[in-house]
């Protein structure tokens, strides 16, 4: 590719991103502009496999993309984020698969890529969370469902250890009943 796409980006190696980041599960608009749908799904992806999440599709995001749509690979298929936690390669001091950590506690209020990707891996585990990148009422519920199964400390929040958790579930296959 050798040319960098980031917000703002117009064009037909735009309109070929989206349609590639809607095959991997992605929901957004093809309009070929490198606009916040955009921008959020190329973050989330990003977060997803342990890549610098800058939003931003040089290189190695855009290897990224082609090796899992090659792969067959979608956000939203059954299994799809713990083959993402697993090539990630890190493991935490029990052997379980870890992920990239959160770059911040996640609590009510609280916006942006990090919830949407909780939000994900919440609802992979069979947790009822909405998918709308805030942290509401139906997100801390959701969370505070998964600390209690596990007898946690119902707190409604994100810290590390609640992250680690639900990689930990995620990794082991685990779902909710």
């Amino acid at each position: 590719m050798g040319k960098l796409l980031q917000k703002g980006s117009k064009g037909d190696d735009v309109t070929a991103l989206q349609n590639d980041l809607n095959a991997l599960g992605f929901t957004i608009g093809v309009d070929g502009i490198f606009g916040a749908d955009t921008f959020s799904a190329v973050e989330q992806l990003q977060f997803m496999f342990g890549y610098t999440v800058d939003g931003k599709v040089g290189d190695g995001t855009l290897g990224l993309i082609g090796r899992q749509k090659e792969s067959g690979w979608s956000c939203t298929a059954e299994g799809g984020l713990k083959k993402a936690l697993e090539a990630q390669g890190k493991k935490n001091e029990s052997g379980s698969d870890k992920g990239a950590d959160l770059p911040r506690t996640l609590k009510p209020g609280v916006e942006g890529n990090d919830v949407a990707f909780v939000q994900r891996k919440l609802r992979a585990l069979g947790f009822d969370a909405p998918l709308n990148a805030t942290y509401d009422d139906k997100t801390k519920d959701a969370v505070t469902a998964l600390q209690s199964e596990f007898g946690y400390d119902v707190d409604g929040l994100v810290g590390p250890a609640t992250n680690k958790l639900i990689d930990a579930k995620l990794g082991a296959g685990w779902k909710k009943g």
